[in-house]
């Protein structure tokens, strides 16, 4: 759904577009991360960590003065592990971002339109059977992004930031049998326009 949402406002940026004069820009970002272990018996471990950042800046000025910036930040961690003594342990977990921004900003008194949008959505596993083992996963994001813009009509700006950790584990001894699911979805939308 939100990437439905993303694609329909980068067309109708686009669309607007074609008549403008001013400052226009558009940036997006998307991250999907996927860590899975599997135990099958015996005596064994398994860990798995990950860690991403992205940054996106964008300036530009025009006459009349006509201003307009945006900047992108996201920082993602994503760690699995698993430990079992004859167990059979699965540890599964993803974790998808996506961030979109797009401005105009018309010359002079010309109208001002600016678009945001962040989603994150994470989702967690664990399942154990037969002999004792553990297994544990963590999600963490940190997303945010600000524009501006300005003309000599005024100014306008905007930002959305989203923080979130999610955390799942699963420990047990011999016979016992366990699932743990976890899931979180989050989506900002925010836009403004002066015409």
């Amino acid at each position: 759904m939100l990437r439905k949402v993303l694609l329909s406002v980068a067309v109708v940026l686009w669309v607007s577009s074609v008549s403008f004069a001013g400052i226009e820009q558009a940036q997006t970002f998307g991250v999907d991360l996927q860590e899975a272990i599997e135990l099958m018996h015996g005596h064994q471990e398994g860990d798995s960590f990950k860690s991403i950042v992205v940054t996106n800046n964008q300036c530009a000025r025009a006459p009349c003065p006509t201003l307009a910036g945006q900047s992108q930040f996201a920082c993602l961690m994503q760690s699995a592990n698993a430990i079992g003594d004859c167990a059979v342990i699965l540890v599964g977990t993803s974790l998808t971002a996506i961030g979109m921004q797009g401005q105009m900003i018309g010359e002079c008194v010309e109208p001002k339109m600016q678009l945001q949008s962040l989603g994150l959505f994470g989702l967690q596993a664990i399942q154990k059977s037969d002999g004792p083992g553990e297994g544990h996963t963590m999600n963490s994001a940190i997303l945010t992004q600000t524009h501006d813009g300005s003309n000599a009509a005024g100014g306008m700006s905007e930002t959305s930031t989203v923080m979130a950790l999610q955390l799942a584990n699963l420990k047990g001894d011999a016979c016992a049998n366990g699932t743990v699911v976890s899931s979180m979805d989050v989506t900002t939308t925010q836009s403004q326009g002066v015409f």
